[in-house]
């Protein structure tokens, strides 16, 4: 059977969304600090509501009943601060002018900062420990911002940022030996690496954000899906078929909503929903999971009634 998992916010976490994941049978629930250009804002802020004793019970309570828990989050500005660049700026990106900025990322052939960056991973994952050994410590959240040093320059994005993976996974494994990360096939890193191949520990996480959501993932006659979907077979001859996971936005009311307040009304999809699982496990996933904010108790309270998730489950396992 397919394993399913949902990402919601960490403040969307209530005795609400518990008891419609243990009910729905979801296989883990996974708790995202918001994306963004403030990404790190979030996560400081995720790290202190991990701390308080009602959300430490709801996740007790949601292991209790054979919901894993997970936690997905753009990275790399908390794991390489930017107050860092001042004494260090060969660490940072070098942008298109040949100049060095603490934006966002980072240089991928400083041996110092991949070092460092390291460091920090082994701490957030002893923050963020999930209850299995898979790790989304992602990039920042945006696009065309890697570095284009002499060095970096040669790689491609997917290179590049693959490279950066590799660093993180050596610092959750001083956390969690049996740890994994996740390589995000995402924006404009969905083509496979070209010079660099994943070590052991590295799985694919494809994520098609870009795609058509009225349509499904497959449909030829639909450019957005099909440039989404093109480099699926050679991202899956890279990383392999073993733990690969889909990252899809079935259930996104925040991606919908255009991420601000009020929330829109959601309309559940499922023949969609049953179509593009039926095609991600006729190429090998066997875990699909999606982003599934703007759904909790707020969105249940202003209009009354919450999405299906039994449908969506239904569709999701055919």
């Amino acid at each position: 059977m397919v394993n399913c998992g949902l990402y919601i916010h960490p403040h969307e976490l209530t005795p609400f969304w518990v008891k419609r994941a243990v009910s729905s049978g979801v296989s883990f629930l996974g708790v995202h600090p918001v994306g963004g250009r403030k990404s790190h804002e979030a996560i400081d802020d995720a790290i202190e509501w991990l701390k308080r004793p009602r959300v430490l019970d709801m996740l007790t309570e949601l292991g209790q009943n054979g919901v894993n828990v997970e936690f997905g989050m753009h990275a790399l500005t908390w794991l390489l601060p930017r107050a860092l660049f001042t004494e260090r700026p060969e660490w940072f990106r070098m942008d298109e002018t040949g100049v060095r900025t603490p934006d966002f990322n980072m240089c991928a052939n400083n041996d110092e900062a991949l070092s460092y960056v390291a460091s920090r991973a082994a701490e957030l994952a002893e923050i963020f420990r999930p209850t299995t050994n898979f790790y989304h410590f992602w990039p920042d959240d945006v696009v065309n911002k890697r570095c284009r040093c002499k060095s970096c320059a040669a790689l491609s994005v997917s290179d590049y940022l693959l490279k950066i993976n590799h660093a993180l996974l050596d610092g959750i494994r001083k956390t969690d030996p049996g740890g994994k990360q996740s390589y995000l096939a995402y924006l404009d890193a969905l083509s496979p690496p070209e010079r660099i191949g994943p070590r052991p520990g590295i799985y694919l996480e494809y994520a098609p954000f870009d795609r058509d959501m009225d349509k499904p993932v497959c449909d030829a006659d639909s450019a957005e899906n099909a440039a989404q979907t093109r480099p699926l077979h050679k991202l899956l001859e890279c990383f392999g078929k073993t733990d690969a996971r889909v990252l899809d936005y079935w259930l996104d009311n925040s991606k919908l909503s255009g991420w601000k307040a009020p929330m829109k009304r959601f309309e559940l999809k499922p023949e969609i929903v049953k179509k593009d699982a039926a095609f991600y496990k006729s190429l090998g996933f066997d875990t699909l999971s999606c982003f599934a904010c703007y759904l909790g108790e707020d969105y249940f309270k202003l209009y009354g009634e919450a999405p299906d998730l039994d449908a969506f489950m239904e569709a999701v396992r055919g």
